[in-house]
């Protein structure tokens, strides 16, 4: 829902997978199925819109908000795809 005006429209566009850290939590416990350390962020992608993720191979205290991050497609059990994010150091 749009904050600004209530509205339940939307759009799509394609997006270049990039983006930077906005915040992101450490989760200790429940595990739900990842690899620790699960990284919970949100990312702010270069198009303007923010994206809950997951960061993979990145070390906790690497992390810094503004980080710059680009996306990648991770393959689990049954065939179900997810976007993470990890460091783009480029």
């Amino acid at each position: 829902m749009c904050p600004g005006c209530n509205s339940l429209a939307w759009d799509s566009i394609v997006a270049a997978g990039t983006g930077s850290v906005y915040s992101y939590v450490l989760p200790r416990h429940p595990d739900f199925g990842f690899e620790a350390p699960h990284i919970v962020a949100l990312v702010d992608l270069d198009e303007g819109t923010r994206f809950l993720t997951n960061l993979v191979d990145v070390d906790p205290d690497a992390i810094r908000i503004g980080m710059r991050v680009r996306v990648r497609f991770d393959e689990f059990d049954g065939g179900l795809v997810l976007a993470m994010f990890t460091s783009d150091a480029s």
